[in-house]
This record gives C-alpha cells, structure tokens and sequence, in this order.
C-alpha cells in the first residue's frame, strides 16, 4: 500500500515512500513542487493516482484536502509546467487578504461590492473582483472581525439593524422548519422579547395614537405630558444618537421590542 513519511531536519527535507527516497531543502517551494509531483505518480498497470489529494494534505501538514487540491488546479492552470507554477503570483496573496482586513476594520458592515472598490483603490488595482474579495474574506480570521465588533460595541458605535432581526424572526417562525422556530423562539426568550394577545395589540394601539396627540398638541406643557410619553420621546433622541435598543431597554426597564416600537411610533407620526 502507497504511503509517504517525511522527516525534516537541519533545514533538509527527507521524503520516504515505498518507491523511493529523496531529500531536499525545506523550502516553500521544494515542498509545493513536491505535491504536485506526488499527485503526478500513477500506477503503471491500472493508471491510478498513487497518493491521493488526503494522503498528500496529511503528509505536508493541511488539515484539508481542498489545500492541495488548490495547488493542483494552479499547476494544471500553468499546463503542468513547474517553473511557470511555481513563479505563478496568486491573484488573492497575502497583500490582497490584508487590504481586505484594513478595509473592514474602516467599515466592518460595507458589502461585497464596496469591499472590492475599496480594496482595489487601496492597492492601486483595478482587476479585483467581489469573489477575489470573497476569498479573501474566508482567510481572514475571526477574531480580528471579534475585537472590531467588541470594541465598537461598548462604545454604542456599532449595532446590528434590530427591524432586520426582527424581519428575519418572523420569517424563521413562519417558516415550516420546526427547527428554525424552536431556535428563533429561544433566541427571542434570551432577548426578552415576548409576544402580546391581539385585545392587547388593540389597547396599546389606542395608548399609541394618545401619546402622538399630546406631542402635537402646541398647547399642551410638559406636565400635561405623561410620564410613559416622556420616556417614549427620550428613547426615540437616545436611538437617534446611535444608542442600541439593549441599552436604552435596561436603563428604562424596558425589552427591545418595546423600545424599538416606541421608536417607530414617533417615526411615523
């Protein structure tokens, strides 16, 4: 059965396979030559693959097969000529993953498009394309994205669109997978949104259209204003100033769901 040992040492590269032996210098470059040339060997009798792309991944340290796969691709790519494979300069290298990080750490929520034009002013290029960035994205790891959100999030800069969350909600409840409900209604328990009875729905409809009354009405002083609508207007000039919902919800007891319907209350009026 084919197998491959490797052993390096001293900066040498020592290969052992049922076949042969060979030892080279420990390089990037001996060692993308070699996977290729590993997964060139075929059998003499029924022309199979000798070491498979899993096999070669094992050997040479990649936790996927898809890695070595890549390297097959780009030396077929060169028509399986080795020293155009291995000056060959990836579109997506390292340069391009960084300028990709900088730019998400300007504006962490800019679409794939935006991401593109951005990072190919960066780098003064103009042959990136969104799935280039898409690629780029995926080698980025997430603990830089964690420490970006963290940050912004303390400081009240940075908040996900809570209508979008809650769009997204009532799209898993209303969907047919009972997976997807029991999720979503936990998550909504942790958030503390909790549902209301349609006689309910009704009379906080009415209190609704009382509160925007005593706003519009000029003559009204601010003690003829309830309490409950000065809290509702105080939230509304928190949101504005880029509060999240959750922190406008604990300081006045309230869940985010509540605050977010005040908020939009105002809004319309």
């Amino acid at each position: 059965m084919a197998y491959i040992n490797t052993e390096s040492h001293n900066n040498q590269f020592t290969v052992k396979t049922p076949y042969f032996k060979l030892q080279l210098a420990d390089s990037n470059e001996n060692r993308k030559i070699l996977m290729v040339i590993f997964r060139s060997l075929q059998d003499l009798e029924t022309g199979k693959h000798l070491f498979t792309f899993q096999m070669i991944a094992d050997t040479f340290g990649y936790g996927d097969r898809r890695n070595v796969n890549n390297y097959w691709r780009e030396f077929e790519q060169c028509e399986k000529n080795i020293p155009d494979y291995i000056q060959r300069k990836r579109k997506v290298d390292q340069e391009v993953v960084q300028a990709v990080q900088a730019e998400l750490k300007e504006n962490i929520q800019a679409p794939l498009p935006e991401l593109c034009e951005k990072t190919n002013e960066r780098l003064g290029r103009s042959d990136l394309t969104s799935a280039n960035i898409q690629a780029a994205l995926e080698q980025i790891p997430c603990t830089v994205i964690r420490k970006v959100i963290r940050s912004r999030w303390e400081a009240g800069t940075f908040y996900p669109k809570e209508e979008v969350i809650l769009e997204e909600a009532m799209s898993a409840l209303q969907s047919n997978s009972p997976q997807k409900k029991k999720c979503m209604l936990k998550i909504m328990s942790d958030l503390q949104i909790e549902g209301r009875l349609p006689d309910e729905e009704k009379e906080t409809s009415i209190d609704e259209r009382k509160a925007a009354e005593q706003l519009l009405d000029i003559n009204a002083s601010p003690n003829d204003i309830s309490e409950p609508v000065r809290f509702k207007v105080a939230a509304m000039g928190l949101y504005f100033w880029n509060v999240p919902l959750s922190r406008i919800g604990l300081w006045l007891g309230k869940g985010k769901s509540t605050i977010w319907s005040w908020v939009t209350l105002f809004g319309e009026k």
